[in-house]
């Protein structure tokens, strides 16, 4: 995991400030390998392409306690900074886009919009500061023909009809159903209609802290719970280092065993 040291809008006062900042420029980049890339591919994997998540990397540059207080004592500070990350990660993605010629399936719509317990912040702040411009990222994203996987770590119930309706995410990652609101059963029900679910097997307590067994015993299941509706088999955000090899190996050959 990558953190940051030094947080070089942390000293700004006013949104002349942010603006002043020297933010990065597409020009910065080189577009050009990226047919390279995709001709080795070759159709055979799928591909994911472009990516945002911007408050992520205004807590980066801001200050994570900072760039939070700022949606709500600074709103002015937040707009300005979260609106140069849009328009650099815009133009950005439609550059990689254009470059992939059709062969890129997926990209990255994402934000942590859940704790542990509930939400990170409000329904009224995720739209006033999120809702907007993850829109148009996903409408992009569609005009290339490019399918929406969002991901949200913890308790973010609250913000799924949005997502759904508003951005028209298409994929949900990482479904950590331990949380408040985000039981399987409970999704699926709701949502199981317009969504595909990503994650699902509890990366918290069952893998780095169960045993075999229950390991296989959960995915089972999750399955069970996920029959009939379209479901990718991962565990709930990244495998950490203390999860033992032989649970994580259950995890895949379990689920292999149980699908036709």
């Amino acid at each position: 995991y990558g953190e940051a040291v030094h947080f070089p809008l942390a000293k700004c006062d006013s949104a002349t400030d942010v603006h002043a900042f020297r933010w990065p420029t597409i020009d910065d980049y080189d577009y050009s390998g990226i047919a390279a890339q995709l001709q080795v591919n070759n159709g055979y994997r799928i591909v994911r392409g472009g990516y945002y998540e911007p408050l992520l990397l205004y807590c980066w540059m801001r200050g994570m306690e900072q760039a939070y207080e700022d949606m709500l004592v600074n709103p002015e500070i937040a707009a300005a900074g979260l609106g140069h990350i849009f328009d650099f990660f815009y133009e950005h993605n439609r550059r990689i886009w254009q470059a992939g010629h059709g062969q890129i399936d997926l990209m990255c719509l994402a934000e942590d919009l859940g704790g542990q317990t509930g939400p990170l912040f409000s329904l009224e702040t995720y739209r006033r500061f999120l809702l907007p411009n993850q829109k148009k990222m996903a409408e992009l994203a569609r005009s290339f023909g490019i399918h929406v996987f969002y991901h949200t770590d913890g308790a973010a119930r609250v913000f799924l009809p949005d997502l759904v309706n508003e951005v028209g995410i298409e994929i949900l990652n990482p479904l950590q159903w331990r949380c408040p609101g985000m039981e399987l059963p409970g999704l699926v029900r709701d949502f199981g209609d317009r969504l595909i679910f990503h994650g699902g097997i509890d990366n918290q307590q069952t893998l780095p802290f169960g045993t075999v067994d229950d390991v296989r015993r959960e995915v089972r299941e999750v399955a069970a719970i996920m029959h009939g509706y379209r479901w990718i088999c991962a565990p709930c955000h990244n495998i950490q280092n203390v999860s033992p090899v032989a649970n994580v190996l259950a995890m895949y050959e379990t689920i292999h065993e149980i699908t036709p």
